[in-house]
């Protein structure tokens, strides 16, 4: 159903057009209707929030369903940070768990390391042999 605009008839709205207006206004942003989607997305969440400066504005309007809707659906790969040994004075600032990559941690050798504790050390977790079949699994 369209909505019917005062302007447009050029007479007062019945109260069954009004009536039928906010229905068809409600459905639209009920179902989800692509008109109303294609209004709230990442540009116009960006702009309202960089004019507005108003973070509750666009709390409001990005809810967790909004979220999973545009959330790629494919897994990421992780990817770490590499440092070379001698950036300690760098990767030791991180929090216990911290997983690095280092160039050349292990004797020279590339390796992973993990921070054991807020206050301790990373420790390293050296790489083993290369998997059969030339990389993959």
């Amino acid at each position: 159903m369209a909505i019917i605009l005062r302007s447009s008839k050029g007479s007062t709205l019945t109260h069954g057009e009004m009536d039928n207006n906010f229905n068809e206004l409600s459905n639209r942003v009920l179902l989800g209707a692509p008109q109303v989607e294609a209004l709230i997305d990442s540009a116009y969440v960006q702009a309202r929030q960089d004019a507005s400066k108003d973070s509750a504005f666009v709390t409001g309007i990005v809810d967790s369903a909004y979220v999973t809707n545009i959330v790629q659906t494919a897994p990421a790969s992780p990817v770490l940070q590499a440092f070379n040994a001698a950036d300690s004075a760098t990767y030791n600032q991180f929090g216990a768990g911290t997983v690095i990559f280092l160039n050349d941690g292990d004797n020279g050798a590339a390796c992973l390391a993990v921070k054991d504790s807020a206050a301790g050390e990373f420790k390293i977790v050296s790489f083993g042999v290369a998997p059969s079949g030339g990389g993959g699994f």
